[in-house]
């Protein structure tokens, strides 16, 4: 009687073939990624921020006898160029965000696309194979 086995057989993990050009382009799909980082969005807001304190600081020339006529223009101008920069700056950042989103979903269409080209025959035959390999 043979002394009982202290291995437990490894259980077999699914994969499926992928042609070298395929991984190759998926690689370089995913190399290409930017990491997107939230820069615009961040000075988007900090100029909104100066813009908005601007045109807060203009407020207190509407009542006063501030004969420096200068003042109130600089604090306008600085003020609605602020506000329009940020908008812009945060445009910007949305509209990289949707570029980022958009390739992330290419690549994802793609292994899809890799995973369901194989037909159901395909599978259980590479399950199969997996199986003996992982046996002996």
């Amino acid at each position: 009687m043979p002394a009982p086995s202290m291995f437990v057989p490894a259980q077999g993990e699914e994969m499926f073939p992928v042609r070298v050009k395929e991984w190759a382009r998926l690689k370089q799909k995913i190399s290409t990624l930017k990491r997107h980082r939230r820069q615009w969005s961040n000075l988007g807001w900090a100029l909104i921020g100066i813009g908005a304190s601007a045109l807060l600081s203009w407020l207190p020339y509407l009542v006063s006898s501030v004969s420096q006529s200068w003042v109130p223009t600089a604090t306008i101008v600085v003020g609605v160029s602020g506000l329009l920069a940020g908008v812009l700056a945060l445009t910007f950042g949305r509209e990289t965000q949707k570029s980022i989103e958009q390739a992330v979903h290419e690549v994802k269409v793609h292994m899809h696309d890799m995973e369901s080209s194989l037909t159901v025959d395909q599978k259980t035959r590479i399950e199969e194979f997996a199986q003996i390999v992982l046996v002996e």
